[in-house]
């Protein structure tokens, strides 16, 4: 992976934690969180742990 194609797809992770999908969504909630709240949530989790998992894997790739 390089530098540019990490930088595609962390735009991409991260456009996908909004909650766009959910702007004209029902009033549905999950243990009293909105269905939206709960997504925004676990994508965030999600994104983090991609984004470390490269992180650490191309670090040393990228500096030299």
């Amino acid at each position: 992976m390089t530098p540019k194609s990490f930088a595609i797809v962390n735009l991409v992770l991260l456009a996908a934690t909004s909650p766009w999908p959910f702007i004209m969504g029902s009033n549905t909630t999950i243990g009293g969180l909105p269905v939206w709240a709960i997504f925004t949530f676990v994508a965030s989790a999600v994104y983090a742990v991609i984004i470390s998992i490269c992180l650490a894997h191309y670090w040393d790739k990228w500096a030299k």
